[in-house]
């Protein structure tokens, strides 16, 4: 249809477990800067910059894409019944920047359909067209001190969602000083 390069992240991870994107930047892609797709388990996404990765939003008012989509893929392809179609869990977002200055995201961060267990802090969201944070999950996902940037909104997340305190800073505080 032509309309493939209009969908394409930064990067996509599909049937991911235990990768680490550290100190990345992540520029002007058409879809999101970063997608999980499926069975997107424990990976760490840490110091990262995320700018104007909505580009499809400039030639179609169609597309509009969020910095970062945590997500879980259905199979509508019967000839895929072998591949794990699990959602994203367990996924560590921190310390990233997200900004989107010359083609703003829908979001900075979305948790899509089934996204469970994802923890989410210390980020700074600039310039998102929606909300900062949004979840479309009825799943548990923690969320914690997002750094006011400019126009920070926050969509208002259920009693699952409530901050939490992140049980792996720690870890993620180490990496980055390494």
């Amino acid at each position: 249809d032509g309309l493939t390069i209009f969908k394409l992240p930064g990067v996509s991870i599909d049937n991911g477990v235990y990768n680490i994107i550290v100190r990345n930047e992540f520029t002007m892609n058409y879809g999101s800067g970063l997608k999980t797709v499926r069975t997107s388990f424990y990976n760490i996404v840490v110091d990262n910059v995320f700018e104007s990765n909505n580009m499809a939003a400039r030639y179609s008012r169609a597309f509009n894409f969020p910095a970062m989509l945590l997500m879980a893929d259905e199979s509508d392809d019967l000839g895929a019944q072998d591949l794990n179609y699990s959602p994203s869990m367990g996924n560590i977002i921190a310390y990233n920047h997200l900004r989107g200055l010359e083609a703003p995201h829908a979001q900075g961060i979305l948790f899509a359909t089934g996204s469970i267990c994802n923890e989410v802090f210390n980020n700074r969201i600039d310039d998102a067209l929606y909300f900062n944070i949004e979840s479309i999950t009825e799943q548990m996902n923690f969320v914690k001190s997002v750094h006011p940037g400019r126009n920070l909104k926050t969509k208002e997340l259920s009693p699952k969602n409530e901050p939490t305190w992140p049980i792996y800073q720690v870890a993620v505080e180490s990496m980055r000083r390494s």
